[in-house]
């Protein structure tokens, strides 16, 4: 067997390792696409659990005994609560807004998108 036979022998077993080697990359790629997706999803599933829980906390607030009698007051005048009340009820409307913050930056960055009520996720 001559070098040249060798040389040759060697660019054949260097073919076949490149293509094993690409074979073997497009499966890690295609591995790796697949848990991107997963995990985008979960993560808007949590995005859309996150505003549940907040918006429940504001609920939980209202539904507390004198807060729902404190919120109507305060919607109808907030000069005639008292310094005490105006505070409590200042953190209820706080509690709102900040639900509402966290509501539209999860949708405006695209938190929601996607969601398949279909599959239990929601919509």
């Amino acid at each position: 067997m001559t070098f040249q036979d060798v040389g040759s022998v060697g660019e054949l077993v260097g073919a076949i390792a490149s293509i094993a080697m690409l074979a073997y990359l497009a499966v890690q790629v295609r591995q790796n696409s697949e848990q991107l997706r997963e995990a985008t999803r979960v993560a808007k599933t949590t995005n859309m659990d996150r505003t549940i829980e907040t918006f429940s906390r504001y609920r939980s607030l209202l539904v507390q005994p004198g807060n729902a009698e404190l919120y109507a007051r305060g919607l109808e005048s907030f000069a005639g609560l008292n310094a005490a009340d105006k505070v409590r009820f200042t953190a209820i409307l706080q509690e709102y807004f900040f639900s509402y913050r966290g509501l539209h930056v999860r949708t405006t960055q695209g938190g929601y998108e996607g969601l398949a009520p279909e599959r239990g996720e929601y919509a």
